[in-house]
């Protein structure tokens, strides 16, 4: 269902919080160590889900499984769910939504998120990490959204409305090693809205996450071409 705000992001609430009722972050959980979809409407299957820490190796990229956001559909159409862990007491349930949002802010009011915002801002970003292992910059993005929301290296609040999830990852071809990035994914203050989600240029450093909630080495590494 698509839902209607509460309250814009930037004054007082997201548009989740009443949804929370309706079991939806449930719905997504994948049972530790079995392999199932990443969300209920994807269709597609990930890999197999492990501990918390760790990570497929080997991995096929699968298609990012978003719908489409076509331009009369509201902002709040959900494109796609994905598990994410709870850090913080304020948060509400175990998933991180992928809305289709908006391109541009208002003025006093509810900022760029989601969907339109990562199509607008950040396709190059992801298309200059998705070409070495001949992917559509979709695929590459929902991968490692999928993974950095269920399985950060660092994550935090860093700000009272603001959480922010980082992960590296390894993009090989073959043997070859050919990209290096983390990936950043930021949620609203609730940390079920998908305000953005963009690939840093290596893995070198901290990372752009601060008020480190959680901190732990984790990768993943993708092959490609053998």
């Amino acid at each position: 269902m698509d839902a209607t705000p509460v309250d814009a992001e930037d004054a007082g609430g997201d548009p989740l919080d009443d949804e929370v009722a309706d079991g939806v972050a449930e719905a997504v959980t994948i049972p530790e160590g079995e392999t199932g979809t990443w969300d209920p409407s994807s269709g597609t299957t990930g890999g197999t889900v492990g501990a918390a820490g760790t990570a497929p190796t080997d991995e096929d990229i699968p298609y990012a499984g978003w719908r489409a956001c076509g331009v009369s559909d509201s902002r709040y159409k959900h494109a796609r769910d994905y598990v994410r862990i709870r850090i913080h007491s304020r948060m509400v349930g175990s998933i991180g939504r992928l809305y289709c949002g908006r391109y541009d802010s208002v003025p006093g009011g509810e900022l760029t998120f989601g969907y339109r915002h990562i199509k607008q801002r950040h396709t190059r970003d992801f298309a200059l990490k998705s070409q070495w292992i001949s992917r559509n910059w979709r695929d590459l993005a929902g991968w490692t959204i999928n993974w950095t929301l269920r399985d950060p290296d660092v994550a935090g609040d860093p700000t009272p409305r603001r959480f922010c999830y980082q992960r590296k990852f390894y993009l090989y071809y073959g043997d070859t090693l050919v990209a290096k990035m983390r990936t950043y994914v930021y949620l609203g203050k609730t940390g079920m809205r998908i305000m953005t989600a963009f690939p840093g240029s290596g893995v070198g450093g901290k990372g752009k996450c601060k008020a480190e909630i959680i901190n732990r080495g984790g990768t993943v590494r993708y092959d490609t071409g053998r």
